[in-house]
């Protein structure tokens, strides 16, 4: 079978190949997660896929998973004791690793709490890091009797993925960064020219044109209150 092994080469390259594309060019997230999990399940043939990452308090939360989980099953993997201290091992370690949770009927002593349809499942999972305070987890669900061969291989195409994830997530942190720096000197030229007159209604009329650039609105108003009353001082676009 050399042909078929050349094919399944060539299958995992284009693969890989397509993910650090969709890493440079993916808008959102969501986007990016969306594709790489039903890319990564169908090409490693599993039940079923899951993303992770870590929320404001460092507790892992899933942001995306393949159209095989619902949420009824994304919650017991939530609030499963094993299956947290398993994605915080693959954390903790750094590399991607296989958990195959004990069956009440083989382990009394630690009874497994394998979801709703997964039983007797694989779960393999890679790491991915944005910061050190910013990680998560890539993993999916395979049948049990994978050989130790293809659950090597499987965990290192993971671990391909994770990298990637990586890459993508560190490249949205650096865009986010640029669209703030670049507002916050919209902001200080906004300011300065506010400042450039001591008109009052020039510095109202400036404060409208240029404060609507800012906002990002059609049309910017400026009220202020006099005695009882509000009176409109300068409308944007209007300088009479």
């Amino acid at each position: 079978m050399p042909q078929q092994r050349d094919d399944d080469w060539s299958d995992i390259e284009q693969f890989v190949a397509d993910i650090a594309e969709r890493s440079r060019t993916s808008r959102s997230v969501e986007e990016f997660t969306r594709e790489a999990i039903r890319r990564t399940t169908t090409i490693l043939e599993a039940r079923a896929g899951v993303f992770w990452l870590s929320d404001d308090r460092g507790d892992l939360q899933a942001i995306c998973s393949s159209d095989q989980v619902d949420a009824d099953q994304i919650d017991q993997l939530t609030r499963d004791h094993a299956h947290r201290s398993f994605l915080q091992s693959v954390i903790d370690g750094g590399q991607p690793q296989s958990h195959l949770p004990p069956r009440p009927d083989r382990d009394p002593v630690r009874p497994g709490t394998s979801p709703r349809g997964f039983s007797d499942q694989l779960w393999v999972a890679a790491p991915f890091r944005v910061d050190d305070s910013s990680f998560g987890v890539i993993e999916v669900a395979q049948p049990a009797n994978i050989s130790v061969a293809a659950r090597s291989g499987n965990e290192r195409l993971l671990a391909m993925v994770g990298d990637l994830t990586t890459d993508f997530l560190q490249r949205q942190q650096v865009i986010g960064l640029k669209a703030t720096t670049d507002q916050w000197l919209q902001y200080e030229l906004l300011a300065q020219r506010a400042h450039a007159t001591l008109g009052l209604q020039e510095t109202c009329f400036q404060i409208v044109n240029d404060g609507r650039l800012f906002i990002g609105c059609d049309r910017a108003s400026l009220v202020v209150p006099i005695r009882h009353d509000y009176v409109t001082q300068a409308i944007s676009g209007v300088d009479t």
